[in-house]
């Protein structure tokens, strides 16, 4: 301290003398995903009775939305509803490459969601490896009539 200043480098930046921000860690992704991929969604933040914890999700978004680094997803489970609902689908495999394929998965469809891109990340398979599987065309079919169900559009239809 000189002065009565505090000098350290840490609390000011050498060239102006203002205090420098915390060092925050660059999270997310910077790209948009394709629709069925299968992701890590940290729900932190939120308000119960939302989910307020780290997720898999379904990417459900056909292309970017708006620009506004948002996108539109379907949290999983791996523990059965109690009441099954047609929006409660079942995957037909596991797609978290660091778990069981046979491994039962429920698509949370009720639970749509809008999310940034700085909530979701690939997920980590090795040192500085990560991977996004994206799951089949049935499974996501499935989904989206899922979706349909959770949102009562009774009579609207699907193509392909």
């Amino acid at each position: 301290m000189i002065f009565g200043k505090d000098t350290s480098l840490r609390e000011r930046s050498r060239t102006n003398g203002e205090a420098m921000p915390p060092q925050v860690k660059d999270s997310g992704i910077a790209f948009h995903p394709h629709t069925g991929t299968y992701l890590m969604c940290d729900f932190h933040g939120c308000v119960e009775p939302e989910i307020n914890k780290k997720r898999p999700v379904i990417v459900v978004t056909r292309v970017p939305y708006r620009s506004q680094r948002l996108c539109v997803v379907v949290p999983t489970s791996t523990t059965e509803p109690a009441h099954p609902q047609p929006y409660h689908v079942r995957l037909s495999r596991n797609y978290h490459p660091n778990e069981p394929d046979d491994m039962a998965v429920w698509a949370k469809c009720d639970l749509i969601t809008n999310v940034s891109y700085a909530r979701l990340d690939r997920f980590k398979v090795g040192f500085r490896k990560y991977d996004a599987p994206r799951i089949t065309a049935d499974d996501l079919r499935a989904v989206r009539a899922g979706i349909v169900a959770a949102l009562d559009f009774a009579g609207l239809t699907l193509k392909g």
